[in-house]
């Protein structure tokens, strides 16, 4: 599973934020699953405006992403709010790095509609 990675990126040091960022890879990967991190991402976007990152972090969002792992800051940042708004839209599911008991319980679940049950 392609879990995007989103949080509050700006307002910190850039060093604090990646270490957020990369924290959220190694419990991601220690599932088994594979993280997007927007840092990553945006490094391959260099000179790119604020504008164009945030298109393409919301495309892979919307193209890429099986899910959406919402760091504990996420609430203070507007780009991880319109990245949770689009994983809203395009229904997949969002795990909160807030919540613990993530980690106790396999990801890959498959998503249930109950309307269909």
């Amino acid at each position: 599973m392609k879990i995007y990675i989103s949080g509050k990126m700006a307002g910190m040091s850039e060093k604090e934020s990646r270490n957020l960022f990369l924290r959220a890879c190694i419990l991601i990967e220690s599932v088994n699953h594979n993280p997007i991190n927007p840092w990553v991402v945006n490094d391959k976007l260099q000179g790119a405006s604020y504008e164009d990152k945030m298109k393409e972090d919301l495309r892979i969002i919307k193209e890429e992403a099986d899910a959406i792992f919402m760091l504990k800051n996420w609430n203070m940042s507007l780009g991880a709010q319109r990245e949770y708004d689009e994983a809203i839209i395009k229904g997949i599911p969002i795990y909160y790095e807030s919540d613990p008991s993530i980690f106790l319980f396999d990801m890959t679940f498959p998503k249930v509609n109950p309307v269909n049950q």
